[in-house]
């Protein structure tokens, strides 16, 4: 048993940075997954965002049509309708805009939390890295005592 105890030892620390590297490649590829998943994510949020966008328009215009119609069939025009209708479209483009400035920030908000988790795997990654050059002087030591260094 004296002579399988180094390289017993040998083998272990070797296995043990073999498992923190291959640590360290999951979660390099987890950060990877990461931010793609974020990025689809942001994309279909703004795909979204632009559908509601133009189902809001085409609404509005359905009732910027409808008010005009109704003023005419009632005869009501001049200046107190154009007035009307230029407030009615303020109030939709504020709408419109307040769509679109929320939905891209939603976007916005999904990639930085893709890019955060993605910077909390590499960081692990670089963290089983370290622990991976820790094995080291183990695994030189148990070879050296198991006689894997002389000639």
């Amino acid at each position: 048993m004296g002579q399988a105890t180094p390289v017993i030892m040998a083998v272990s620390a070797v296995a043990g940075a073999g498992t923190a590297l291959y640590g360290a490649y999951k979660q390099s590829q987890a950060a990877d997954d990461a931010q793609k998943i974020a990025k689809r994510n942001a994309e279909l949020a703004e795909t979204q965002t632009d559908e509601e966008v133009r189902r809001v328009k085409a609404n509005q215009e359905r009732e910027m049509g409808m008010a005009k119609a109704k003023a005419a069939a009632v005869g009501v025009g001049g200046e107190s309708i154009d007035t009307y209708l230029l407030d009615l479209q303020s109030v939709y483009d504020d709408e419109v805009s307040w769509m679109k400035r929320t939905g891209k920030a939603s976007a916005q908000a999904m990639k930085d939390e893709g890019q955060f988790a993605a910077n909390q795997a590499k960081s692990g990654a670089l963290s089983s890295i370290g622990q991976a050059f820790s094995y080291a002087p183990a695994v030189y030591d148990a070879g050296a005592d198991a006689g894997w260094w002389s000639k």
